[in-house]
């Protein structure tokens, strides 16, 4: 008879452990997709961040040319004088 109650006693501990580790899963699926847009958001301005950079890059490349061509043109026009 101890070990009936004593199985009962663990039988009802294991359904709260059970409804305690659904709501526990139920609260993470809900926060997960509360955290979703804001997922799409930051992957979304990491992409524009990365195309600012690659962009940067190339402007300064451009940039370094110009300037290249400049320095040479003053060079020449200084000689010539």
């Amino acid at each position: 008879m101890f070990a009936l109650c004593r199985s009962s006693a663990g039988s009802g501990e294991i359904l709260l452990l059970e409804e305690r580790f659904l709501k526990a899963d139920q609260g993470l699926a809900q926060f997960s997709q509360q955290l979703e847009p804001q997922t799409s958001e930051l992957r979304a301005a990491q992409q524009q961040a990365q195309q600012a950079s690659e962009q940067a890059a190339v402007s300064r490349t451009q940039l370094e040319g110009v300037s290249q061509e400049r320095d040479a043109l003053k060079a020449g026009h200084t000689q010539r004088r």
